[in-house]
């Protein structure tokens, strides 16, 4: 509080300014200021007004919860402290709200409309970003908000603010893999060419890990007679850090003859405490560039270095292997993931239509195409 004399045009004048903050919630200020008052007990009396004002406005922002910002950091912490998410997940969400909600950021909870968040909707859809993108913005922020409601941070009456915003339904599309004469064309050609990265592709395919995970393998996680890889590590390469799997869960992957042979290569070739080649694009994240950059060189479809983790689960599948063995192999931790893999190997279909045999004619000819030779 404070009440200044100055001078203007040769004469005096005064200047009250005032300032109350919240003692619930500091962030909750309100403030006042008046010039030109020509007297000192008129800026007297003003400042008492001014003072009474700013006490009924923080007492109205207290009635109407936490900024919406600070129920996101509270929320954050919330995840980091009693939730099982990896902290790239939390700081992701986090990082897309502080984003695309921008445009309510600073309000307090209970002034936040629906009108608000579809206007971030519709921000994030004039940036070009996907209906699924949109989809993770609109469930994000309901749940954040729900939350906030069930911790008090809101009043309890308050409808949901995400409840009859609607996106279009997103279409399902088959995961893109390269079929098993692909694979096999892929690795063969891998090798003849001497390509530097032919052993960790072909420990991908063969184990199902991830990019991080496979950076991260040290000989100490490979136990060659019992024929076991331990995957427990992960390399974050955007924080540049050795962390846990993306599960949060250790797991272990059978090492077939295949991998027993390359594997067996590569311990005697290395005194590196780490089982794959350090390769400086690798190193630097550019894994996937140069998985497409040799799928074009020899005629494959383009794919990235993620998706031998799906020909690792939709493979395995469709040769019998069971959902709970492939689901602990990759280490997924929610059967929906494993679920499209088992729909594109066609596990529970196969043989469905063979009753419909007997419907056809018996076809002659030697355009027929024989099977099994």
């Amino acid at each position: 509080m404070a009440i200044k004399l100055y001078q203007f045009e040769n004469k005096k004048l005064y200047e009250v300014y005032v300032s109350h903050r919240s003692t619930i919630n500091p962030s909750f200020r309100a403030q006042r200021r008046k010039k030109n008052i020509e007297t000192k007990g008129k800026a007297e009396r003003l400042e008492k007004e001014l003072i009474i004002q700013c006490i009924e406005e923080v007492k109205n922002l207290e009635g109407r919860g936490d900024k919406w910002c600070q129920v996101v950091d509270k929320y954050k912490v919330y995840k980091e402290t009693f939730e099982n998410v990896q902290q790239d997940t939390i700081d992701d969400y986090v990082s897309m709200l502080r984003i695309w909600t921008s445009n309510f950021w600073d309000k307090p909870i209970a002034d936040i409309s629906r009108s608000d968040v579809r206007h971030a909707i519709e921000n994030a859809k004039k940036a070009g970003k996907s209906n699924s993108y949109l989809t993770k913005i609109l469930h994000t922020t309901g749940r954040v908000y729900q939350w906030a409601k069930d911790e008090g941070l809101c009043p309890n009456n308050l409808p949901s603010i995400s409840a009859g915003i609607s996106i279009a339904k997103v279409e399902e599309r088959a995961p893109k893999i390269l079929s098993w004469d692909q694979l096999q064309f892929f690795l063969q050609k891998a090798y003849a060419l001497n390509n530097p990265w032919y052993e960790i592709w072909a420990t991908a395919i063969h184990t199902g890990m991830r990019s991080g995970e496979l950076f991260a393998l040290k000989w100490a996680s490979v136990d060659l007679e019992n024929r076991t890889i331990l995957v427990d590590v992960s390399f974050n390469k955007r924080k540049n850090i050795f962390k846990s799997t993306k599960s949060g869960q250790f797991r272990s992957v059978p090492i077939n003859d295949f991998l027993f042979q390359i594997l067996g290569k590569l311990r005697n070739e290395t005194k590196s405490e780490f089982v794959l080649p350090r390769i400086p694009r690798w190193e630097i994240g550019h894994q996937a560039k140069c998985v497409q950059s040799f799928c074009s060189e020899i005629g494959l479809p383009l794919i990235n270095f993620h998706t031998f983790r799906a020909c690792f689960a939709t493979h395995l599948l469709s040769q019998g292997v069971s959902l709970g063995q492939v689901m602990k192999c990759a280490g997924w931790a929610e059967l929906k993931t494993v679920q499209k893999y088992n729909r594109l190997a066609g596990v529970n279909e196969k043989g469905a239509t063979d009753c419909l045999n007997a419907l056809g004619p018996v076809l002659k000819g030697d355009n027929v195409l024989k099977i099994g030779g």
